[in-house]
């Protein structure tokens, strides 16, 4: 890859790393939950600030479901390294105490500002928080939703790159004959209101949702399903994310490629993903990264490449 990234931190929500892949000052202990298989953790620096970054951790049903806690980190700390700031840390925000699994962030339609959201456990709520200069208000927007979320959320919430969207899988009950469906809702990023449109449900028994994507221009969804090959594979279906009801958009899915696993849109505007095999969590291919070069484009021109990029060792 001939990009190279700059980073100065970053968490799994139990522990911080600096940029030397160290535990940073004060850094360990944290109450997400490290285990969390989609979104334990969100990172933003605070706005207007040059060295301050909030770190919003979230737990887990299935480890710890400690709820929405952050904590302040100063990177003019040790020496540059940075560490979070004493008694600024693994502080609770009690309207989030029952935040599941989930957390992600947008930026305010004010451009400067930010909209942190989670989805309440046992509820059929999401909690949107605003996050500014002054920090992060505890105060929460409340957005009601069709469904009451009684198991894991075990997949990541995406906001489409637009702000006029977001996605939420979702299961109503544990029972594994139960599939993880989407709900497909419009967000307000001015307002931070939430508003149930419609539901994606692929599969009715038994097929959970692995990971999903949206293309940079907010137009097309890119879900993982496991698929009955042999051996067992994860394939991409791509959707219109154009179309105004859930029969119209579940009609408009394409099969692209199989072996694809967790994805995450860049900023160069591509999709990269781990392949690995559903049935056994383990990595299909562990040196390399497989890539949607055009996701924006439909079908078999979005240009899925498997095992694009061998990763070298740190």
């Amino acid at each position: 890859m001939t990009q190279t990234a700059i980073y100065s931190l970053y968490t799994n929500g139990e522990f911080i790393w600096n940029k030397n892949h160290q535990v940073m000052l004060n850094g360990a202990g944290l109450s997400g939950s490290g285990e969390a298989p989609s979104q334990p953790a969100l990172i933003l620096k605070l706005p207007g600030s040059q060295t301050k970054f909030y770190v919003f951790t979230v737990g887990s049903k299935y480890g710890n479901l400690n709820g929405l806690h952050y904590n302040v980190i100063d990177l003019s700390l040790d020496g540059g390294l940075g560490g979070i700031v004493t008694g600024q840390k693994d502080i609770a925000i009690l309207e989030g105490s029952d935040a599941n699994e989930v957390i992600t962030g947008y930026k305010h339609a004010n451009g400067k500002d930010y909209w942190i959201i989670v989805r309440k456990f046992n509820n059929d709520k999401f909690a949107v928080f605003k996050f500014t200069s002054a920090g992060i208000d505890v105060n929460p927007i409340f957005s009601q939703t069709r469904y009451i979320t009684t198991t894991a959320i075990t997949r990541p919430m995406r906001c489409s790159p637009d702000g006029h969207l977001l996605l939420c899988p979702f299961a109503t009950t544990s029972s594994s004959s139960n599939s993880e469906d989407i709900e497909i809702c419009d967000f307000n990023s001015q307002t931070g209101a939430i508003t149930f449109k419609y539901t994606l449900k692929e599969f009715s028994l038994g097929v959970t949702l692995k990971d999903m994507e949206i293309s940079p221009d907010s137009k097309l969804l890119y879900c993982v399903f496991p698929y009955s090959d042999s051996p067992p594979q994860q394939h991409i279906y791509q959707y219109d994310l154009t179309q105004s009801d859930s029969l119209n958009l579940l009609l408009s899915k394409i099969i692209i490629s199989g072996n694809a696993g967790l994805m995450q849109l860049a900023p160069d505007g591509k999709i990269y993903s781990r392949s690995y095999d559903y049935s056994t969590g383990i990595a299909m291919f562990p040196d390399s990264l497989s890539v949607i070069n055009k996701p924006w484009v439909r079908g078999s021109g979005c240009d899925f490449n498997l095992q694009q990029y061998i990763l070298e060792a740190l």
